[in-house]
């Protein structure tokens, strides 16, 4: 008896988008880029979270690369800023393309377009083919990603009663959820008591979930190191003593060297050598 396998059908929230779709799904686009993302759009946030975490894919981020590289071509005018302008190129780079957060690429493109368009954005910045272009081969690869998903998105989104409700993303809720935890912390109202210092023994303390803290007797090799010496290695007194206290012998030998260097003699050229005291009687002093 043979058994087929039947595949399981990978779930997924993209559609076959209709010519409509694809209009309304420009439209609200270029809105979102102009700065006026209607609440249609921020639905299909939403729903991008969600479906494109259940496919193993970050659609969400290919959404924003859209409306982002869309608001730097639709700005770049003749009469534009450069600088901002540069400033934007940037900044695309540094979220979706070469991300400081694992993964670099952000994005769903080949590492191939993902290659030419750092080239082309590299040439921008500096200078050499200032195109308001360098941008649109990715745009082109997310783009019919998105517009499956739109397709799907429509098909199942209802409008809200209240046209001003917005909705809440699961990055909110857990942002919501870390700010009540750090507004309604608690310091432990319990009292953990430490045991009472032994008489005369060095502060040192062990502890275990088991026994908690306790004060405990330190080795001699710990006590030493503590203490600046090793303990049970006493310093000789007598051998300190004498070390400090000069010795006879030594005191005679220095004043005999003393006056050996008083009674050595004065050698000058052509003058017979006498001792410093001769020389001194004779000068009559």
């Amino acid at each position: 008896m043979t058994v087929r396998r039947v595949a399981r059908k990978s779930k997924t929230g993209r559609g076959h988008p209709t010519k409509e779709d694809k209009d309304e799904f420009n439209k609200g686009l270029k809105q979102a880029a102009a700065g006026n993302m209607t609440l249609q759009m921020l639905y299909f946030y939403k729903y991008l979270l969600k479906h494109g975490e259940d496919d193993g894919k970050d659609k969400d981020k290919d959404f924003f690369f859209y409306i982002e590289s869309l608001k730097f071509k639709e700005c770049s005018q003749p009469y534009a800023d450069e600088e901002l302008l540069r400033r934007k190129v940037q900044s695309i780079l540094d979220c979706f393309l070469e991300s400081a957060i694992t993964p670099t690429l952000q994005i769903d493109i080949s590492s191939a377009c993902c290659e030419k368009t750092l080239k082309a954005a590299q040439k921008y910045l500096a200078g050499k083919e200032v195109v308001p272009s360098i941008f649109d081969e990715a745009m082109v690869q997310v783009y019919p990603d998105l517009l499956g998903y739109w397709a799907g998105f429509k098909k199942t989104f209802t409008p809200p009663e209240d046209p001003n409700k917005r909705p809440i993303t699961k990055y909110q809720k857990l942002l919501k959820s870390r700010l009540e935890k750090i507004d309604g912390f608690q310091l432990p109202s319990q009292v953990f008591p430490l045991p009472a210092i032994p008489e005369g023994a060095i502060q040192a303390y062990s502890f275990s979930l088991a026994d908690g803290v306790k004060w405990r007797e330190l080795s001699n090799s710990e006590a030493g190191s503590i203490m600046g010496s090793p303990t049970g290695e006493h310093s000789d007194v007598t051998t300190a003593v004498s070390m400090r206290r000069p010795s006879i012998v030594g005191t005679r030998e220095s004043t005999r060297s003393k006056k050996q260097k008083t009674n050595t003699r004065l050698q000058l050229p052509g003058i017979q050598p006498t001792t410093a005291g001769e020389s001194i009687a004779a000068s009559g002093l």
